[in-house]
Parts: C-alpha cells; sequence; structure tokens
C-alpha cells in the first residue's frame, strides 16, 4: 500500500496520488505526507545537506481521544531523522513530550538558555547519541478539569471538579443539588449533558468512563478500558501514581482537588472610606 513517490523533484499533484493509490481520503491524506516527507528529505540529499538537517516528523493529537489524557489522544506519531546522529530504523522506548523540542532545538544549535529561563522539556540529543536510555520516567498531561501521569506501564488519571463549576451548571439545570457524574461508563442519555461538564471538553467515544480516579495498566491494557483504581489489589501502586500527579500539581502551583489546595492570592485593600 506505500505510495512510490514519483522522482520529478517535486511533489506528486493530488490528482497523482488518487490514482496511484485508488484508495479512501485516509489512504490519499497519508500517502500525500508520505510525498511531501519524501519531497524535503530528497531535496536535502540533492543539496547536500542531509547531514547538517535535523527533520522531525510529529502528527497531531489521536482523533478518537482528542481533546482527553487518554492514550489515544496523547500518543502521537514521532519520527525524526539525522544522518550520522540516528541510527537509521531504530525504535527507542524513551517517555518524550512535545515540550521537550525547543530543549532540544536549542542543544542541537548550541544555544543557551536566556537568563531567567526555564525550559519545560529536556533535550533528547543524548538518547539519540546512545549517551543515555531515557531522560524521564515520568509524562504529564491535563486538559479541563482532568490531569493525568502517565509512566511506561502505568496511567492514572484523576478528574477534580472545582466548586464554582458545579455552582454554574446548578443554576444552568435549575437544579441546585445537581451533581457531575462521578463513576463508571456514561449512558448514551448523559453524553449530552456530561459534555457540559466534561473534564475533556469531549465525549469520550472510545470508553466514556468518568470514574474520578483511573488506574490502567498500559501493558495489559492500552486502550484504558480496565479501571484498576478500585481494585484493593492495586491499591499501592493507585497512591504512588496519585503521590507523583499530587508533586507535578503542586510544582505547578495551581489547586487541583485534595492534591494540591494552592493558597487562594491576597488581594489588594480596598480605598478607605
Amino acid at each position: 500500500d506505500h505510495l512510490e513517490v514519483i522522482e520529478k523533484g517535486y511533489m506528486p499533484t493530488r490528482e497523482e496520488i488518487v490514482r496511484q493509490t485508488g484508495k479512501g481520503p485516509m489512504a490519499q491524506t497519508m500517502a500525500w505526507v508520505d510525498a511531501g516527507v519524501g519531497a524535503v528529505l530528497r531535496k536535502l540529499r540533492e543539496m547536500g545537506r542531509a547531514k547538517d538537517t535535523l527533520v522531525i516528523y510529529l502528527s497531531d493529537q489521536g482523533n478518537v481521544g482528542k481533546s482527553t489524557n487518554y492514550e489515544s489522544g496523547t500518543c502521537i506519531s514521532f519520527m525524526a531523522c539525522w544522518p550520522g546522529v540516528i541510527q537509521p530504523n531504530t525504535q527507542s522506548h524513551a517517555l518524550v513530550d512535545t515540550v521537550d523540542m525547543a530543549a532540544t532545538f536549542m542543544d542541537v544549535a548550541k544555544a543557551e538558555d536566556l537568563p531567567g529561563m526555564n525550559q519545560d522539556g529536556q533535550s533528547i540529543l543524548p538518547i539519540w547519541r546512545g549517551e543515555r536510555e531515557a531522560n524521564k520516567t515520568a509524562i504529564f498531561t491535563e486538559i479541563g478539569y482532568s490531569r493525568a501521569v502517565a509512566t511506561a506501564a502505568w496511567k492514572y488519571h484523576a478528574i477534580r471538579y472545582p466548586q464554582w463549576a458545579i455552582d454554574m451548571e446548578r443554576r444552568r439545570r435549575k437544579d441546585p443539588k445537581w451533581l457531575p457524574p462521578a463513576g463508571g461508563p456514561m449512558s448514551v442519555a448523559s453524553k449530552q449533558l456530561w459534555r457540559k461538564i466534561s473534564p475533556s471538553g469531549q465525549n469520550r467515544a472510545n470508553v466514556g468512563i468518568c470514574d474520578l480516579d483511573q488506574l490502567y495498566s498500559l501493558k495489559d491494557d492500552p486502550n484504558e478500558k480496565r479501571n484498576l483504581a478500585d481494585r484493593p489489589e492495586y491499591a499501592a501502586k493507585l497512591k504512588e501514581m496519585k503521590a507523583l500527579l499530587a508533586t507535578h500539581v503542586k510544582r505547578t502551583g495551581r489547586s487541583f482537588g485534595e492534591l494540591y489546595q494552592a493558597e487562594a492570592p491576597a488581594l489588594p485593600a480596598g480605598p478607605r472610606r
């Protein structure tokens, strides 16, 4: 199914892509991207600049889990090409985040941080050079009222609704006792209501779990469909992952349920009357 790029020194036209693939829009889109990357790499070789150029390919978030902290929304395609530095046809299982890109580019360019500049990421260059196998042991993500931490083998999600959001939804519904769903899968009937105060902003079409605490074994359950947070045999692992997330939440300085209660900023004194 791989599209052979026509050696014309430029990308094939869309018509050529459609004619060669003969498949649906998804296959044609993938072939078009493939041809574009091929054109760039070929031009670099023609210019004799391939060994001087780091090429990185990153995709957007996944469609199924888009706008969520789940693997289907946060795990993306990542490929890099740098002849003479990155060994061809190699794979790395190191945890890498998009915030690592800025630090990596500065490292490659031998640039120094500006005074007072704090890098959120870490350079991947030592991993590419084979100097170390990994930079970090965990990746942190967040969206809406949800935070998550992922290690190589485990994933923990926490949903914590701020009281102001609940109060706002209660006023909208004219129901002072309303509470957001906090356990089990969403019913079809509740999905539209859930979206109004969803931790992600979108419905989870693939799983639809809204438990406040979610623990998944990425090795045994990469699609995150079996929440282990309530099982006694995983209590120690849940505590460990929750502590890991709490450390990160405190570092950000923003309140998030019981994981961190930031002090309210002091308000300036009002005018004396």
